[in-house]
């Protein structure tokens, strides 16, 4: 993007596009790396630590977008302690769901829960918007990293939506 700003200068039309992604793409490799550095330390190994930090993250930029949040967790993950990487996929995955919620559901509550049987975690994120054709949405990047690092907690991710029905977001990985 600096390039295409550098060239686009001595035609100042359009560089104020140019600049905006370049600020908006390093505010948000900014924003990643301080939720990788957080998921390292060893001192937020435990669920609740995860979930405070889910929940402020959620609450703060849902809350600039007038979306109500809810939240609901089982008491059986309170002592639960997840791996680095376990902390760090199932944050990005609810975060690339949270942004894609901003950006394109127009809706007006989100619902967040999380809940644990003696095998698997359950992550649900549910909104009320205007949904989509699940078959007709390109497989972007965030989508197709939201996949992946399913498939690194050896669990499975599924998007449930429909024009005018909202989206459901639901992530399912065993318990180690």
């Amino acid at each position: 993007y600096t390039e295409i700003a550098k060239l686009k200068a001595k035609d100042t039309a359009g560089i104020d596009d140019i600049l905006e992604k370049i600020s908006a793409t390093s505010q948000e490799m900014q924003e990643n790396m301080h939720h990788i550095v957080w998921s390292l330390q060893p001192r937020n190994d435990n669920f609740n630590q995860m979930l405070q930090h889910l929940k402020h993250y959620a609450t703060e930029n849902l809350q600039q977008k007038n979306i109500r949040a809810s939240f609901s967790t089982d008491e059986k993950l309170n002592n639960l302690k997840l791996s680095q990487e376990q902390r760090k996929d199932l944050f990005l995955i609810c975060k690339e769901a949270l942004n894609n919620i901003i950006k394109y559901a127009s809706c007006s509550s989100v619902s967040i829960v999380i809940s644990k049987n003696s095998e698997k975690i359950t992550l649900r994120i549910t909104d009320n918007g205007k949904g989509f054709h699940t078959d007709a949405v390109m497989r972007g990047n965030g989508l197709q990293s939201m996949y992946q690092r399913a498939g690194n907690m050896k669990g499975v991710l599924k998007i449930f939506s429909s024009p005018g029905k909202g989206t459901t977001v639901l992530l399912e990985f065993p318990v180690y």
